[in-house]
């Protein structure tokens, strides 16, 4: 006797936890998946990551296929809207270049809320600068709390140097609060 085993969703289940299973189950990565409950139904979006040499057709063809297995474990009165993102395998060239931290050093001293940052780091790649920025929050602020914050500083980082292609921040935790 042979019995097949078809994963499906339970109703105490998460939709988000069908949808990164079913993009697992194809081998896939999916990232920024938001869903958002509607008067009609659900609305899935979401960023599927892709090698960046892929054709076109070839890559909405496996955003098909990513499609069909989640409307399989979701409302029928669903609407999925997928992004194909590329995914970057190999290192790229970068560069440390001391006039674009200085620059990237001078904007985060005027940003709102630059008390949080203990260190920056800033390179150069081929479309601009990538900017890291190191700060500090406190164990009890919630998730919610420090996404914003990182948020609008990265907002805010943005609009004074619009050269920045990437601003990523690492929330790490108050002396002493370990």
């Amino acid at each position: 006797m042979v019995v097949n085993v078809i994963p499906a969703r339970t109703d105490s289940e998460q939709y988000s936890t069908a949808v990164y299973a079913a993009a697992h189950r194809l081998g896939m990565s999916v990232h920024n998946l938001d869903i958002f409950q509607l008067n009609d139904g659900l609305k899935i979006d979401m960023d599927l990551e892709l090698p960046g040499e892929l054709l076109l057709a070839d890559a909405h063809q496996q955003s098909e296929q990513l499609s069909r297995i989640i409307r399989e474990e979701v409302p029928v009165s669903s609407e999925i809207s997928i992004h194909l993102e590329p995914r970057r395998d190999s290192p790229q060239p970068a560069v440390r270049y001391p006039p674009v931290l200085a620059e990237i050093e001078q904007a985060v001293r005027s940003l709102p809320g630059n008390e949080t940052i203990h260190r920056i780091d800033a390179f150069l790649i081929e479309g601009g600068s990538v900017v890291t920025l190191y700060c500090t929050y406190s164990p009890t602020s919630s998730l919610d709390e420090v996404h914003g914050a990182m948020a609008g500083l990265e907002r805010a980082l943005r609009r004074l140097v619009p050269s920045i292609v990437r601003v990523q921040i690492d929330p790490e935790l108050e002396e002493g609060a370990e």
